[in-house]
């Protein structure tokens, strides 16, 4: 399950491969998202840290890029 399991969704994953009980699942989670406020929060806290830390690795990848794009140019420059 990857990304669930790595970012913190775990609690919230349904399993579709689980032909037997995926749907029964899925309409618990649901319901617990509709009526269970902790359980709510929960899942925003999740997402909210997952965004953050995702959008943190996205930026540093963005500035590195920058950085190599501008030793490449000093390169070609001075070539």
């Amino acid at each position: 399950q990857g990304f669930a399991d790595d970012n913190g969704f775990d609690e919230f994953c349904v399993d579709i491969m689980d032909e037997d009980s995926w749907l029964s699942t899925l309409k618990e989670k649901i319901d617990l998202l509709k009526n269970d406020k902790e359980y709510l929060m929960s899942w925003y806290d999740t997402r909210d840290e997952c965004i953050s830390k995702n959008r943190i690795m996205f930026d540093n990848f963005c500035k590195e890029v920058s950085l190599l794009i501008n030793d490449i140019s000093k390169g070609r420059n001075n070539g």
